[in-house]
């Protein structure tokens, strides 16, 4: 600013912030709050659960952050295999008889067993 005191200039700014403050408390006046606001109804409210609410049921034994509490394993993942269709055994991707060949299909290895394909002696042995 130009040459002004400084006690002067936080006077200035003062009565710029009360005039925009009261500029705003008059249009919130005339207009309304706007969108947005939510009123909350008269007298005696609180904020508290409406009457009549009930807590939800406390968990089961054995869930939730209290001692002896142990999460349930996740589900088992299907171990996936690669196998030629004709074929007689399954291998993993990175098997030295698969790698590169067209028309392998990939199955649970499960799924290839129960289908009567054995393990490849060769990936599978580690």
């Amino acid at each position: 600013m130009l040459n002004v005191k400084k006690s002067t200039r936080v006077l200035l700014c003062l009565a710029v912030l009360a005039v925009v403050l009261i500029g705003a408390a008059a249009a919130i006046a005339a207009y309304g709050p706007g969108p947005g606001y939510h009123h909350r109804p008269g007298p005696g409210y609180h904020y508290g659960p409406p009457p009549g609410h009930r807590p939800p049921p406390p968990p089961p034994p054995g869930y939730g952050p209290y001692p002896g509490h142990r999460p349930p394993p996740p589900p088992p993942r299907p171990e996936w295999v690669w196998v030629m269709p004709g074929g007689q055994a399954y291998h993993h991707h990175w098997c030295k008889f698969v790698s590169g060949l067209r028309g392998l299909i990939r199955i649970p290895r499960h799924e290839a067993r129960r289908r009567g394909y054995r393990h490849c002696r060769t990936c599978f042995r580690y």
